[in-house]
């Protein structure tokens, strides 16, 4: 775990910021859910998760890759 590094959301440039959680969102790809909702509604309970400390964004230094995570990160 000592290659995870905690990175604050404000510290990420808008664009990607906005380009990581949309990332996240669709990962996934379909959702199966009883009620269909946008991708840009996920993309903003998202937002609002990682505000609220319920997502975390963690940087992996070994693969050079950001990742989100449920949070909060115990690195």
């Amino acid at each position: 775990m000592q290659n995870l590094l905690e990175i604050p959301w404000q510290d990420l440039p808008e664009d990607t910021f906005y380009r990581l959680v949309e990332e996240f969102v669709t990962r996934d790809g379909t959702d199966y859910g009883e009620h269909e909702v946008s991708s840009e509604t996920k993309v903003n309970q998202v937002i609002q998760g990682i505000k609220c400390k319920e997502y975390v964004i963690v940087f992996n230094q070994e693969e050079g890759s950001a990742h989100i995570c449920p949070g909060p990160f115990r690195g």
